[in-house]
């Protein structure tokens, strides 16, 4: 018996430490696989700003198309806007300038939140770690993903600088509706180019970063908390719990209603434009969302009496189908389940806040539109002394007023540009735009010629 137990006892010990072991190398294996993809992800870690947008310009040199994978338009850091660079470092990443890739206090933070909450209500993500997964790694969630994504923003700080980081990520970074980059996003948003946002354009777009909302435009920049149950009552009426209402204002009312102004144009003539041809008839505002890899596609739209949110993808990450944008695969279930939900309701838009006014602008200069906008601007010819006697031309800028939103009392100053002043006759249309016929003007007595008779 003691011999029976002694080779029991070996036998076990042996096959623990096979077992540990193999365990063992199993685990080396997995490490050095892991050291491999890490070092073959950074030899491809560039700043690529990614696919950007092919251009497409009249015979005036104003943009009129774009075609595109990707609406992108790179720009410099110098090309945007402070109050933007501020707005998103603020919104993303306070401590962008000082932490090395990785931002300790905020993962601590943002782990202590979660725990309270019992879900994730906090991201612990730096703008680097943002820039490497939207440059090399996959959406799926995972220790081993966000290991990866730690090791290599560390790795892309060592290699680069701050600001080349930073203008990497603006011109990378996904705003909704199509536009990637912030230049492709003030244009597409407020027609304006990056360089030109004000302080409460670039609140707006930082916000679009993280998707907020769309509840809080919707109930005009009033934030309640999400309520699954709103009360129980029993066999008799008796009301036996009630869900707490808490609401507090994020937001103004004249920015909601801005934002819900600028995302009804998705509706009408963006990205969700496909609602219209499903049969969705009332008015809303909305914006959809495509990943790279067309494994997630979803909109968010709404109305004064609705908010709707659908999401389509697979529970696995893998792409939906070859271009599977969200105008083509997640708008028209949208526009069939509100066309049904709201089939009783009357179509009606939102209550314009008295804090705004509606203005008409000149075309040229943004300022104020007068009587004259409608008329173009002449740009006198030049006049070269080196060449008194030099053809030159008169250019042609045609004018035009629009309608925007603005908050009252800043109001821009009356247009300054003379509309239609020295108007002639006749007007030549070259590539660079309208050229007006004129004769060259006489040169001083000091450059006439000597006459000899």
């Amino acid at each position: 018996m003691t011999f029976d137990r002694r080779a029991a006892g070996l036998l076990f010990m042996w096959t623990l430490l096979i077992a540990l072991g193999a365990a063992t190398g199993v685990a080396m294996h997995r490490l050095w696989e892991l050291r491999n993809g890490l070092e073959r992800l950074a030899d491809d870690l560039s700043l690529d700003a990614g696919p950007e947008s092919t251009l497409l310009y009249d015979a005036n040199d104003a943009l009129v198309s774009a075609v595109v994978e990707e609406h992108r338009i790179a720009v410099a850091l110098e090309e945007v806007s402070p109050h933007l660079v501020n707005a998103v470092l603020v919104t993303e990443d306070k401590r962008f300038y000082s932490h090395n890739g990785v931002d300790l206090p905020r993962i601590v933070k943002a782990f202590v939140a979660n725990q309270r909450a019992g879900e994730i209500v906090q991201g612990a993500s730096t703008i680097t770690q943002q820039l490497v997964r939207s440059i090399l790694l996959s959406r799926e969630r995972s220790y081993t993903r966000k290991a990866k994504e730690v090791v290599l923003a560390r790795r892309l700080e060592e290699m680069h600088s701050k600001r080349a980081i930073l203008e990497a990520y603006l011109n990378r970074v996904y705003f909704g509706d199509g536009y990637y980059g912030i230049e492709a996003a003030a244009l597409g948003y407020f027609g304006k180019t990056a360089a030109e946002l004000d302080v409460v354009e670039s609140a707006l777009l930082a916000g679009l970063i993280k998707g907020p909302a769309y509840t809080v435009f919707a109930n005009r920049g009033l934030w309640r908390t999400p309520t699954l149950i709103r009360r129980v009552v029993d066999g008799n009426g008796r009301e036996l719990y009630r869900a707490p209402e808490t609401e507090r204002a994020v937001i103004s009312d004249a920015t909601a209603y801005l934002m819900t102004s600028m995302m009804a144009d998705v509706v009408n003539r963006g990205t969700a434009s496909t609602a219209r041809a499903a049969g969705f008839r009332h008015a809303a505002a909305g914006k959809t969302g495509t990943s790279q890899s067309y494994a997630d596609a979803w909109f968010v739209g709404y109305t004064p009496a609705l908010v709707t949110g659908v999401w389509i993808g697979f529970d696995t990450p893998r792409r939906i189908m070859d271009r599977g944008f969200a105008s083509v695969v997640a708008v028209p279930a949208w526009a069939r389940f509100m066309s049904a939900a709201l089939v009783d309701n009357k179509t009606r838009w939102f209550e314009m806040p008295a804090s705004l006014v509606k203005v008409t602008l000149c075309r040229l200069s943004g300022q104020l539109a007068t009587e004259r906008c409608h008329l173009p601007v002449i740009e006198p010819p030049s006049y070269d002394p080196d060449h008194p006697f030099a053809l030159t031309t008169a250019m042609v800028h045609h004018g035009g007023v629009y309608e925007e939103l603005r908050r009252i009392y800043r109001e821009p100053a009356p247009c300054s540009l003379l509309h239609g002043e020295g108007v002639a006759d006749h007007v030549h249309t070259g590539s660079a735009g309208p050229l007006l016929g004129r004769t060259p003007p006489t040169p001083p007595p000091s450059m006439r010629p000597a006459l000899h008779c």
